[in-house]
């Protein structure tokens, strides 16, 4: 079987040698009303994993070949077949072939019909519920683009093309990104939620969707690094670093597209606004340790801050603070 992300993961994958045990696996996001085995006579096997990212699901499979139908269902649903995976859709009375070589499939909040057309059935679904779509394709076109342009996209069925030299380096990158994402659930139960990868994922697969999405050339007069918008934006960072946030709010909060808000950014810090983020973290994780009551480590000051990896933050903070955390930990003490 091909490598699929999170299969690996035996606390959160399912094996079954049933294709309904299968669809009452997978029925909690993609509601199969039917599924049948293509290939009953060669019996059936299939191992399907879910891992959750914020308000998205993301559900791999691989196995034998199934015939199902769905119903419509809140999300709209990304298919990416892995390789030897080829699978025909049918929705709204037309017929889409997805394959591995140059395809994602968006499919909208309506019910479809899946068959594949090869004896394996590999890949993963991306679950993004209808109104984050909406309001993150919002946020990063900041008003560039019409909003009956981008609802109509969100609406369409669609194969996302992958094949042409920018499409294939953001396919390149989902895969990346889908092994960082594993190779972090192989050390702890969760992904920490304020790193906030969910909207990373789902800026991916808008770009894919409408391309040039956020990237409208800074206007002659870009926004300034020194007007009132900009220091708002600022204290509102710092009284919510302590949380979750994503670039898409930032944007939206803004009411600048990427590449502006982009420039306001390294205009006044030299940086992009998430590495600005990521270094008021940092002053917060300094602030921490200073303070820390006795007992604290270093790493969970690390993990309160947003930090997976241990090793990361010890260098950031070298880097950002020129000293060692455990030597702030220390003065402390």
């Amino acid at each position: 079987m091909p490598r699929v992300p999170f299969l690996s993961l035996s606390d959160r994958t399912v094996a079954t040698g049933d294709s309904q045990a299968f669809a009452e696996t997978v029925s909690l996001m993609l509601r199969l009303q039917d599924c049948d085995s293509l290939l009953p006579d060669q019996g059936f096997e299939s191992v399907t994993g879910v891992v959750q990212l914020g308000q998205v699901s993301v559900l791999a499979t691989s196995g034998s070949p199934v015939d199902a139908v769905a119903e419509a269902v809140e999300y709209s649903t990304f298919m990416l077949p892995y390789p030897g995976c080829d699978v025909r859709y049918r929705i709204d009375g037309k017929s889409y072939l997805n394959n591995h070589d140059d395809t994602i499939l968006h499919i909208p909040p309506v019910g479809w019909k899946l068959q594949s057309q090869t004896s394996l059935l590999a890949g993963l679904s991306m679950l993004v519920p209808a109104p984050q779509l909406l309001s993150t394709a919002t946020a990063m076109g900041a008003g560039s683009v019409p909003l009956a342009s981008l609802s109509a996209a969100l609406q369409t069925t669609a194969p996302l093309c992958t094949s042409d030299r920018r499409g294939g380096a953001i396919l390149n990158g989902l895969y990346r990104f889908f092994g960082f994402v594993e190779s972090v659930l192989q050390g702890q139960a969760m992904v920490p939620e304020i790193l906030r990868l969910d909207d990373l994922l789902v800026r991916q697969l808008l770009l894919l969707m409408l391309p040039g999405l956020g990237e409208a050339v800074v206007p002659a007069l870009p926004p300034s690094a020194r007007e009132p918008w900009f220091e708002q934006l600022l204290d509102w960072i710092d009284a919510n670093c302590h949380r979750p946030l994503s670039l898409s709010e930032l944007e939206e909060r803004s009411c600048y597209s990427r590449r502006a808000l982009q420039y306001a950014f390294k205009q006044r810090f030299g940086c992009g606004p998430m590495h600005w983020v990521r270094r008021r973290r940092l002053q917060q994780a300094r602030q921490l340790l200073l303070e820390a009551a006795p007992g604290t480590t270093v790493q969970q000051v690390s993990l309160a801050c947003g930090y997976i990896n241990l090793s990361s933050f010890s260098r950031d903070y070298r880097q950002e603070f020129g000293r060692k955390a455990s030597d702030d930990l220390r003065w402390r003490a």
